[in-house]
C-alpha cells in the first residue's frame, strides 16, 4: 500500500463530507416511496487542503501524485486517520484543485484535494 508523504499536510478545516446513496428510491402514486438498497458500501468523498511547506514539498508531491501506478502512485491507495472518527481508512486521492501561493512564488503553498474511501456498511 503507498504511504502519503510525510512532506505534505492535510487540514480538515472547513473540510466537507459527502457519502453516495446506497438505496433507490420509487415513487409511487400513493404513500411513501418506495426504497432499495442498491450497495452495500458507500462511497465517501472527504474535501480536505493539502499544505505544502517549501517549493521543494510542493514538486515533491506531485512527483509522487503523478507517478506511474505503484507502491507510490498518488491514485494508489494509503492509509490515512478519520477526521471524523479516528479511525485509519484506506483512501486514495479522487482529485486535485488550484495550487495556491501562501507566500511569494509558492514558497508555501496551498492545494485543495478531495479525498475517497468506501464505507462499509455491514
Amino acid at each position: 500500500m503507498a504511504v502519503f508523504p510525510s512532506y505534505a499536510g492535510i487540514a480538515f478545516a472547513g473540510a466537507g463530507l459527502e457519502a453516495q446513496p446506497v438505496v433507490a428510491r420509487s415513487e409511487v402514486e400513493r404513500g411513501v416511496p418506495r426504497t432499495r438498497r442498491t450497495s452495500s458500501d458507500a462511497l465517501v468523498t472527504l474535501s480536505a487542503t493539502l499544505l505544502f511547506g517549501s517549493t521543494a514539498d510542493g514538486l515533491a508531491f506531485e512527483d509522487w501524485y503523478y507517478s506511474p501506478a505503484g507502491a507510490n502512485a498518488g491514485a494508489a491507495w494509503f492509509d490515512l486517520k478519520d477526521p471524523r472518527s479516528g479511525v485509519v481508512r484506506s483512501v486514495r486521492m479522487a482529485s486535485l484543485g488550484q495550487l495556491q501561493a501562501r507566500a511569494g512564488r509558492f514558497r508555501k503553498a496551498q492545494q485543495a484535494c478531495t479525498i475517497e474511501y468506501l464505507r462499509s456498511t455491514y
